[in-house]
C-alpha cells in the first residue's frame, strides 16, 4: 500500500470461509508489526469477527495516514487470525502482511551559507 495515496485511504482485508457454517463461527484477529515511535502512518486494532449462520466473507478495514516523516525502511503490518470457535477449523492463510510503502523524501542537512565574508 503506497503512503502517497489520498489520505486517509481504506485498504480492505477480506477474511472468508470455505463454506458456510449452520452455526455462528467467530475467530479473533490480532495486529503486529514495525512503525516509527509517535508517527501513525495507519489505525488498526486487534478485534473478533462474528460469520453469522451462511455467512462466508468478512471485511476488516485499515486506514493508511500519509505523513511528511521520512521513514525507513517501509514500514509493514501483520494481522494474526487466532481463537477460531469450535464448530470451524482454520485454514492454511492465517497471517497478512500489509507493506505501508514510505513515499517522503529523505531530510537534507546543510550549511545555510556556502561562503561568507566577514570584517576583521
Amino acid at each position: 500500500v503506497a503512503e502517497d495515496i489520498a489520505s486517509p485511504f481504506e485498504h480492505y482485508i477480506v477474511v472468508s470461509m470455505g463454506n458456510a457454517a449452520s452455526t455462528p463461527v467467530t475467530v479473533n484477529y490480532t495486529i503486529e508489526g514495525t512503525t516509527t515511535a509517535g508517527v501513525a502512518d495507519y489505525t488498526l486494532s486487534g478485534g473478533t469477527l462474528s460469520f453469522a449462520i451462511g455467512e462466508t466473507t468478512k471485511t476488516i478495514t485499515a486506514t493508511i495516514i500519509d505523513d511528511l516523516i521520512y521513514e525507513t525502511p517501509d514500514e509493514f503490518v501483520d494481522l494474526l487470525l487466532s481463537g477460531l470457535s469450535a464448530n470451524a477449523s482454520m485454514g492454511g492463510n492465517t497471517t497478512h502482511r500489509m507493506t505501508i510503502v514510505e513515499d517522503d523524501v529523505p531530510p537534507e542537512i546543510e550549511l545555510a551559507n556556502a561562503t561568507e565574508t566577514v570584517a576583521e
